[in-house]
């Protein structure tokens, strides 16, 4: 039996400690994850009008190509077919032959008309929670048991005995 001293006990403060800022991490992490994006647009009726962030469509002559920068949207095409299957362009308006350029063109006389806005929320989901809170668990487990045999290794090095006496 070894008789404790002083920096026994500041081992295990330290180790209970990391315990702490291990768990609190991990259980942050697991969060963090477990949210999602949910986003709303102004042309669906989500957002009332003049507000969030505003689509911006970027023209690339160059490259024959067109990119949009609204959401979870990043193509032209994908916006144009959005707002038609909300009634808020006509279908048969649509550039032939539809290529990404020429619905980048279009888009950018739509949102001269339409104000084209987004806005993102993350929204925390349990059903998702579930897997990252077990492992966060898992991942704090580990630390206090390999903590714990750290622990009784420095005792067995320093002493020859991994029994504390109080």
């Amino acid at each position: 039996m070894v008789k404790a001293r002083w920096w026994h006990r500041l081992l295990i403060v330290l180790i209970g400690g990391g315990a702490l800022l291990v768990g609190a991490v991990s259980l942050y992490v697991a969060y963090d994850s477990s949210r999602e994006a949910v986003y709303r647009y102004s042309w669906r009726g989500d957002l009332p009008g003049g507000q969030g962030l505003t689509c911006r469509v970027s023209i690339y002559d160059s490259l024959n190509e067109a990119d949009i920068y609204c959401g979870e949207f990043q193509k032209p095409t994908a916006v144009l077919e959005d707002l038609a299957k909300h009634g808020r362009i006509d279908r048969s308006k649509l550039p032939e032959p539809r290529t990404e350029l020429n619905d980048g063109v279009t888009l950018q006389q739509v949102s001269a008309a339409i104000p084209l806005a987004y806005e993102v929320e993350h929204v925390f989901r349990i059903q998702r929670a579930w897997k990252p809170f077990g492992i966060a668990i898992g991942v704090l487990f580990g630390y206090l048991l390999l903590a714990s045999f750290g622990f009784k290794v420095v005792l067995w090095i320093a002493h020859g005995d991994t029994d504390l006496q109080p």
